[in-house]
């Protein structure tokens, strides 16, 4: 089960428990790393979770999106935003009240990217950005095998 899948599996549960709408948007067409998949995985339901708790928001979206320059997971809600106070803390990188986001940004970091965040008083948005060179890095090599023709083509040329 990709990443895909077991997102929408996630959003439409939370729909459903919550009532809140969620738009998805879906640009990757190809596979993600396991690793990066699992953290968007996990981010994505914290991101709902702190949707549901905090925000007060009717709507929020999704998106995936993989690119040249690499892959992201963005989380918006349209709701009432954070505390400027709570912004300031994940700023200077206190845990305080964001244990969540702390999280969040641990393990984005532990993959070689980045968090966003931005917040206002029509929503909370959060992105996270996982570099190519760092996809590159985490993806499987597999070994190329020449195909048995190639291999009996070589043999009768020696």
């Amino acid at each position: 089960l990709g990443l895909a899948s077991a997102a929408q599996w996630l959003v439409e549960n939370f729909r459903v428990r919550t009532g809140i709408e969620v738009h998805t948007e879906w640009v990757a067409a190809d596979r993600l790393p396991a690793e990066v998949e699992r953290a968007f995985f996990w981010i994505l339901d914290e991101g709902l979770a702190n949707i549901r708790a905090h925000s007060g928001a009717k709507f929020a979206d999704v998106s995936v999106k993989l690119d040249a320059q690499g892959a992201s997971l963005e989380v918006r809600d349209h709701g009432c935003g954070m505390p400027r106070h709570a912004i300031d803390r994940f700023t200077r990188g206190e845990i305080g009240s964001t244990v969540g986001l702390a999280s969040i940004r641990e393990r984005v970091r532990e993959l070689g990217g980045e968090l966003d965040l931005w917040s206002s008083s029509n929503g909370t948005a959060l992105r996270a950005r996982i570099p190519a060179a760092a996809i590159r890095r985490l993806t499987p090599r597999v070994p190329r095998q020449e195909p048995p023709e190639a291999e009996e083509r070589s043999a009768a040329c020696a």
